[in-house]
């Protein structure tokens, strides 16, 4: 097995915490934002997802891209006008800690079919973590710490 150098200081994804390859959230929403509003935030971000707080910071639901489409599907088969996402986010949201390791999301993610999780810290939302943050992470240890 090829020995590589470590970009992480020779950490393992045991070692390495969430707070240090997650991104704090460019995108969040309150349950009263208006569903085209997040959806357009959404896709300027290009996220598949964003978390719903509260004027605290903590977390009451998430916004997936899914979550939207239900709503276009619904909007166009009763001829619904807009909404808020209250209605259509997710409320059983299964989140991180900042202080979680990597291989916790790691163990997560090929669990479960979800493409990102909050990060709280305090239960207050600090950021997300993404499927494809992890792969890059990952890529940045050697592969003789695994």
């Amino acid at each position: 097995m090829p020995n590589f150098t470590p970009d992480l200081k020779g950490k393992t994804p045991k070692d390495i915490l969430l707070k240090e390859v997650m991104y704090n959230s460019p995108a969040t929403f309150n349950e009263s934002t208006d569903i085209f509003s997040a959806m357009e935030k959404l896709i300027d971000f290009n996220l598949s997802g964003a978390p719903v707080i509260d004027k605290s910071g903590q977390l009451k639901g998430w916004l997936s891209e899914k979550d939207c489409l239900k709503f276009v599907l619904e909007a166009k088969y009763y001829n619904n006008p807009p909404e808020s996402i209250g209605q259509f986010m997710s409320k059983n949201v299964v989140s991180l800690q900042a202080s979680d390791s990597l291989f916790h999301a790691i163990d997560l993610f090929t669990r479960y079919h979800f493409q990102c999780y909050p990060i709280t810290e305090n239960d207050v939302v600090v950021g997300v973590v993404s499927r494809s943050q992890v792969l890059k992470a990952v890529g940045k240890i050697a592969q003789t710490t695994w």
